[in-house]
């Protein structure tokens, strides 16, 4: 290759052929990032929309609550690139049937809104900040992947 050539990246296809495409440099990244921001319009008020992607830190728990519903805890460890890793603890009511698959270590997406919660205690208050699913992904599952994603982002997405 020449001095003058681009850097190409390989990318998986759907058939499983690989095709190439230009790799990006930092600052385009950040500009393309910017543009589909800039591209969404105003972000109405009252939005609560969190996407985390990483492993989870521990098996998910399953327990039965008074009220008749499931609740799924878990932990899922996100590790940014050059950044300190983050470990969030989410919750999920009435999780589907698939839930019971995941285990830790997997690579999964979890979508839904931030909320602090405060109970009683010992006789004192305490709170705690979680994540409240409405859905968790595998992170190999990109068709569930993009539907999850997307119903987060409906509110939210101007109409054309």
């Amino acid at each position: 290759m020449s001095r003058r050539s681009k850097t190409m990246q390989l990318v998986g296809v759907r058939d499983s052929r690989l095709t190439e495409r230009p790799v990006q440099k930092p600052d385009q990244e950040q500009a393309q990032k910017s543009r589909l921001v800039a591209s969404a319009g105003p972000v109405p008020d009252g939005t609560n929309i969190v996407i985390l992607r990483g492993k989870l830190s521990r098996a998910p728990e399953h327990r039965a609550l008074s009220s008749g519903s499931v609740l799924l805890t878990a932990d899922i460890t996100v590790r940014p690139v050059d950044a300190q890793a983050d470990t969030v603890p989410v919750v999920w009511f009435d999780p589907p049937e698939r839930a019971l698959r995941f285990d830790e270590g997997d690579d999964v997406v979890a979508v839904g809104r931030v909320r602090r919660r405060f109970f009683r205690s010992g006789g004192a208050t305490l709170s705690r900040t979680e994540v409240v699913v409405s859905s968790i992904v595998s992170a190999r599952a990109p068709t569930r992947l993009r539907a999850a994603i997307a119903a987060a982002l409906e509110p939210i997405t101007p109409l054309e």
